[in-house]
């Protein structure tokens, strides 16, 4: 998948289902295997909240960083194993129950900042450190369009305090961000890029 837009939103809560209630509109005829476009939905709070971990009613005003991606029909897949792992996420991750992510779990998401000097010294382990999306993640196909809105409302409080820290300085940043697909048996590896883009200055200010 390669990147074709992204945007910024200040919300009052939480959106979800970006493309199924028709906020995107995406062209395009659907593909019963693999959705012609992926849409990544990061719902960053704009205060730290409360302590422990969150269950899914967590809620707020916010901002949502919105990435959408495009299937690169002309760009040869990167496995045979990895895109049959696409094709099953595809299938069956919008049918499981938030609360018990199996294959939906898989969606793994590597973020840091180019110039790490830029970060406060105890976040910069965190730098490029892999996340997997679990029950934070919600996933949803509409037609031609696979949608995964990811809520940092409930990541573990020293996530979100780290995150919150840093959310005035975004617009400072040169941003690296990379999606794929964690491979757990012999047949699901090697694990493949789905989509990779670079945020330059990137803040809130822009939503």
């Amino acid at each position: 998948y390669r990147p074709i837009g992204v945007d910024v939103l200040k919300t009052k809560r939480r959106q979800d289902d970006l493309v199924a209630r028709g906020f995107l509109k995406l062209d395009g005829d659907d593909d019963d295997d693999l959705p012609r476009y992926l849409v990544v939905n990061t719902q960053l709070p704009d205060s730290t909240g409360p302590f422990g971990r969150p269950g899914p009613e967590a809620d707020g005003p916010g901002h949502s960083v919105v990435i959408i991606c495009e299937r690169d029909v002309n760009r040869k897949a990167g496995s045979e194993n990895a895109t049959k792992l696409l094709k099953k996420f595809a299938k069956q991750g919008p049918l499981e129950p938030r609360e018990e992510p199996d294959i939906r779990g898989r969606f793994k998401v590597i973020a840091g900042v180019e110039d790490a000097k830029q970060l406060p010294y105890v976040i910069r382990s965190y730098n490029y450190k892999p996340a997997l999306i679990t029950k934070s993640g919600k996933l949803t196909r509409t037609g031609n369009a696979l949608e995964m809105d990811c809520s940092i409302f409930r990541f573990g409080y020293s996530s979100r305090s780290a995150l919150n820290s840093l959310s005035n300085r975004f617009g400072s940043f040169v941003l690296n961000i990379a999606f794929l697909l964690e491979g757990r048996k012999d047949d699901e590896l090697p694990e493949c890029l789905l989509a990779a883009v670079q945020l330059h200055y990137c803040g809130f200010h822009l939503a």
